[in-house]
Order: structure tokens, then C-alpha cells, then sequence
């Protein structure tokens, strides 16, 4: 079974945005090497504000399939990746960066919501931590 990749990256400045021109460019080739790399499509939604005039910087989602997390860690570590991250170093951070255990399909790309959670593995599974990664606020951006 395949996993999916899911990360919230954050601008480092209100005034960038996914369509500022440089920008754009830097996400299309993000999603044309690690497409190619991984061989699923890469996707990005975009937050909206919550409130009228709220300038925090925006969240960009990306999710996408991978074979397995080996295959996504090596991908992490390859030079053509870290040199992506350099290139979006000035610009943009990631927040976080899960490994969901479920297939990814990009055909389900209406759901309003994507909640998931860390648990410790014991029966009784505690919940380390959790995280609403997707409250149907977006748009999607682009298609890899």
C-alpha cells in the first residue's frame, strides 16, 4: 500500500504568495521533479484568511503518494530535493511533515476536512498529539 505525504509549508513574509510570479515558478518545479521522482502527482492548497484583513502569512498544504516512506526519505535527502530547498529557503518554512497511513488518491481531493493523530502505539492508543491539517478553507493551487 502506497502512503501519502502530507506538510504544511508557511511564507516567511505576508507578501509573498503562491501566484507571486517567482514563487509560482519555484512550486511548478518543485511539482515536476518530485512528480517525476515519485511518479504520483503533486498537489497544493492554498489557506484562505479566516477573517477579513488577517495579513499572517499564508499556509500552502502539499500532499502527494509515495511507495513507501523510505522512498519519500530518500527523495528528502537526494541533491535535486535540497537543492529545492535552498532555492525556497528565503521565502518558505514547513511547519510539519506527516506520513499518512492511507493510499493516495487525488480523486478525493473534495473532502471538507483532514484531521489526523499521533498515538503511541500501545492498545490503548493515547493520542500524542493531533492536528487539523485541512478545514475545507482552500483552493486547489496546482496539479503536478
Amino acid at each position: 500500500m502506497t502512503i501519502t505525504e502530507f506538510a504544511c509549508l508557511q511564507f516567511t513574509d505576508p507578501k509573498h504568495t503562491f501566484h507571486s510570479p517567482d514563487i509560482l515558478s519555484l512550486f511548478r518545479m518543485l511539482s515536476e521533479r518530485q512528480s517525476t521522482w515519485s511518479t504520483y502527482p503533486l498537489l497544493f492548497l492554498q489557506s484562505k484568511p479566516s477573517e477579513p484583513g488577517n495579513d499572517s502569512p499564508a499556509l500552502i498544504y502539499l500532499m502527494t503518494g509515495w511507495e513507501d516512506e523510505a522512498a519519500h526519505w530518500e527523495w528528502i535527502k537526494s541533491e535535486e530535493n535540497q537543492a529545492l530547498v535552498g532555492l525556497f529557503g528565503p521565502c518558505l518554512e514547513i511547519r510539519w511533515m506527516v506520513h499518512l497511513d492511507c493510499e493516495f488518491d487525488e480523486t478525493k481531493m473534495g473532502v471538507e476536512n483532514l484531521v489526523f493523530k499521533k498515538v503511541d502505539g500501545s492498545p490503548a492508543e493515547k493520542v500524542l498529539e493531533s492536528e487539523v491539517g485541512w478545514f475545507g478553507r482552500g483552493d486547489l493551487e496546482s496539479r503536478g
